[in-house]
């Protein structure tokens, strides 16, 4: 988020073709190979950083308002509204009305989509010029228009500048429309509007490029890194946990060439079994309910915004679509103008982790197919087919309890899945917010629910005593005794950690259980600086014995 920002500012300060090169490197691109060997893989040509069109919205909007945040999450609010009506108008000419009201509905209630309309990403805008070239899609192939034609190139085009994902879509609408028109006369006629609308929308692109010298052609940088982070057999294929071991090899191997990397990445594996298990893992992360956190974290918004946790998710919108695709199985000879946006989401989406923020693209494409469940089970209902009723909603259950199965001993492995749902880092960086406000008791109550809701006893206990400090620093010594204690009931190996907790007991006036943390650290052995800090606290105390 903070990169489209930074880069959006960059535009408004007066580098509006972007002659400057701008390939930022974050914390975990540093501590993985030093900045000069970054530049050389990224190349010291000014290639946009991502799909460019959004930071160029960004910028227009900090030109007009100054801070773009709520101009934009009221733009995101609208293009998410066009969506939902696209998916009516979609689900309506490929079924009945029935169903595209419910399929609107849904996604108009869908939670996760609700929850990324109002950050800084470009989510909302893929989706939407997906649909638009969807709705193309499903009017070309009852008309197939040299205008329709050109329209649907000029949307590709669009959809291009929004995200570098959609490259493969040209070469799949094409092959699309050669499968309809079976004419090679006229399909090379469509053919040829088509390409005029996609050249004519990208010719802004390929003139900026050649003014700064880059490729005429080229759209983004970050794929190179995105392949080999993600798609090598170290890799782990559902969460982000920074590049795997072989990471620098691949990179410094292949020069960030894309063909060399993929080719590489390929040699990782140990035959087709491995490679099948791999992406097999991958893919589950597509039908399992959680939302794989990355940027913002779902979970988190459903703690401060409730009402997302009642409307629904994945887990309800997936079910619901299966069935719905085995209810319209007579109609999937319609269903092909959801092929290129689908086919490139996915594929996109296979090269990549399961995030949450890319499963609302495919979530919009599944709810045509929900929108066909609810009609038909109006539909029973009415007539009284009880029979049929209960069939479909046995196979919703089970499809539900599969998909969490899945997510138990698959995704997570048995591990407990709020390990996944709630992340330091998320009441971290609020808590942060509020800090820089003097805001000490709502920092420390960040920190408290984060201790009741993670199972992780390390991420407790250091969610406790920060708590503790806050209150300390907001002048609520109860509350300060009242996290300490609950700090004493946890399995504290840490002498770092046992210090600080001796160090608040003492700030309280304490001195018998700030004596006893730092009794326990001492039990540690720490050596170094921290055992020094240590034996200048002991030696505060006259009845501890000076080592």
């Amino acid at each position: 988020m903070n990169l489209f920002d930074q880069w959006a500012q960059r535009i408004v300060q007066g580098d509006f073709l972007g002659r400057q090169t701008y390939h930022p490197l974050v914390n975990w691109m540093l501590a993985t190979a030093p900045a000069d060997t970054w530049n050389q893989w990224f190349g010291t040509a000014p290639v946009f950083l991502k799909a460019p069109l959004y930071a160029y919205l960004i910028a227009l909007l900090r030109w007009l308002f100054g801070d773009p945040l709520l101009a934009m999450a009221l733009l995101q609010i609208l293009a998410s509204t066009a969506c939902a009506v696209l998916i009516f108008l979609i689900t309506q000419r490929l079924f009945d009305t029935t169903a595209g009201v419910a399929a609107g509905l849904l996604f108009a209630v869908y939670a996760p989509a609700i929850h990324y309309d109002v950050v800084l990403l470009r989510g909302p805008w893929i989706l939407l010029t997906g649909l638009v070239l969807t709705w193309q899609l499903v009017g070309f192939r009852d008309r197939p228009t040299a205008a329709r034609s050109c329209a649907m190139g000029a949307i590709t085009g669009l959809a291009l500048l929004v995200n570098e994902g959609f490259l493969p879509l040209p070469m799949v609408v094409l092959t699309l429309v050669g499968w309809w028109i079976r004419d090679v006369r006229r399909v090379v006629v469509l053919g040829g509007w088509f390409l005029l609308g996609l050249v004519a929308v990208l010719t802004p692109l390929i003139a900026r490029n050649v003014l700064v010298g880059v490729p005429p052609l080229s759209v983004a940088v970050t794929g190179s890194y995105a392949l080999a982070m993600c798609n090598a057999a170290d890799a782990d294929p559902l969460f982000f946990r920074g590049p795997a071991a072989s990471f620098v090899p691949l990179m410094q191997q292949s020069g960030g060439k894309m063909g060399r990397l993929t080719w590489l990445c390929l040699q990782s594996f140990h035959g087709l079994d491995d490679f099948l298990l791999f992406y097999l893992r991958r893919a589950v992360g597509r039908v399992v309910p959680v939302e794989n956190p990355d940027n913002v974290n779902f979970y988190y918004a459903t703690l401060k915004s409730p009402l997302l946790r009642w409307l629904p998710t994945y887990a309800f919108l997936l079910p619901l679509a299966v069935v719905g695709m085995w209810m319209g199985r007579r109609s999937f000879a319609a269903l092909g103008s959801l092929l290129p946006v689908g086919l490139a989401t996915i594929g996109s989406m296979m090269m990549t982790l399961p995030m949450s923020r890319y499963r609302v693209a495919l979530a919009a494409l599944l709810c045509p197919f929900a929108g066909v469940t609810i009609a038909q089970a109006i539909r029973w209902l009415r007539t009284r087919r009880l029979a049929a009723l209960g069939a479909a909603a046995a196979g919703l259950v089970a499809l539900g309890i599969t998909a969490a199965q899945l997510e138990r001993h698959v995704m997570f492995r048995n591990i407990d899945p709020r390990v996944g749902y709630y992340r330091l880092m998320d009441f971290r960086a609020v808590a942060q917010g509020y800090i820089g406000q003097q805001r000490f008791r709502e920092a420390s109550e960040e920190y408290l629910q984060l201790a009741q809701l993670t199972p992780v006893p390390s991420i407790r206990t250091q969610a406790w005593l920060t708590a503790a400090q806050l209150q300390v620093r907001a002048g609520d010594a109860p509350a300060a005794r009242r996290s300490l204690q609950a700090v004493s009931g946890l399995p504290v190996n840490d002498a770092a950690t046992l210090i600080s907790i001796g160090d608040v007991w003492l700030g309280l006036g304490d001195a018998t259980n700030a004596l006893a943390a730092y009794r326990r650290a001492e039990a540690l052995q720490p050596g170094g600086p921290l055992g020094a800090q240590l034996r200048n606290r002991l030696a505060r105390f006259p009845a501890a014995p000076q080592s």
